[in-house]
Order: C-alpha cells, then structure tokens, then sequence
C-alpha cells in the first residue's frame, strides 16, 4: 500500500514532487503525474523500480510532462500486444525525450518472457537520444483483472 502523501515523506522531497507535477498541461494531468510518482516510489511491490532521483534526473528540464495510460484484459492471450498498440497511438501524436513507464500485472497473471520480449522491442524502435525508464509491479486479483500501463513522457 502507497504511503500518504504529505503524512510520510520528508517536506524536500515533497516539494521536488510538487515542482515535477506543475509541468503538466491541466490540474488533472498535474493530480496524476502526483499520484503516479507517489505510489511509485512507494511501492513494495515494484519488481524494477524507481525512486525520487530517477523523475528529478529524467524531468529536470522545463518542458511540460504529458500522461500516457493503456489499460486491457489481464486475461487476454494477446494483452501486451493491445497494450502496447494504446501507447503507440498516444505516442504518435506526443512528441518527447524522456520516459518512465510503469507496467502493473495481476500476481496471478505475471508478465511472461515473451511480452518483455515485445516490450523490448518497442522501445528499440525509439529514437537513439530517448531515455526510457521502466519497471512493472503486482497488483492483488482484482474482479476484472487489467494489464495497465502509466508513463510520464517529456
């Protein structure tokens, strides 16, 4: 479970959150870039993780901070695929130069080598100059269970 913000974390590290929030386009945008670095950085599940420094060094510019979200049946045999083919469509039409992508998965329907496979070459087809930064979590069974991906592209 994320830790509250602003009841756990010390008062720097908040206010780096809150400079790295306002570079996004709407207050909505602003709420989910929050939301996103928070329950992150706080997640025990996280199997590649990220911590403050990776969004200070990849978002330190002053250019605005664009949400990128997809989200399909955990259960379906081609999820990765479906997934992947959201985000191309956002990227399409989003220009950037930085990237911190979170993949969530239920525990019961772990990502397999395959879909990293795809994963992988997806973000071989990017620009040499693009940094990416990803990792994936577990999330608990859920009644509709969902492959779900957030990335916080500059």
């Amino acid at each position: 479970m994320a830790k509250k913000f602003n009841s756990v974390m010390p008062e720097n590290e908040i206010n780096i959150i809150e400079s790295i929030c306002k570079k996004g386009k709407t207050p909505k945008e602003c709420a989910t870039i929050k939301k996103f670095i928070v329950e992150t950085i706080n997640d025990g599940n996280l199997m590649i993780g990220f911590d403050l420094s990776d969004f200070m060094t990849l978002f330190h510019n002053d250019g605005t901070i664009s949400v990128l979200e997809a989200s399909t049946d955990a259960l379906d045999e081609n999820r990765m695929e479906k997934l992947l083919d959201q985000l191309i469509q956002q990227c399409e039409v989003t220009s950037f130069h930085e990237m911190i992508l979170c993949i969530r998965c239920p525990k019961v329907n772990e990502l397999t080598m395959s879909e990293l496979c795809l994963l992988g070459d997806w973000f071989d087809k990017f620009d040499e100059g693009i940094q990416i930064l990803w990792g994936f979590t577990h999330e608990e069974l859920q009644d509709n269970p969902q492959l779900h991906a957030t990335a916080l592209v500059q």
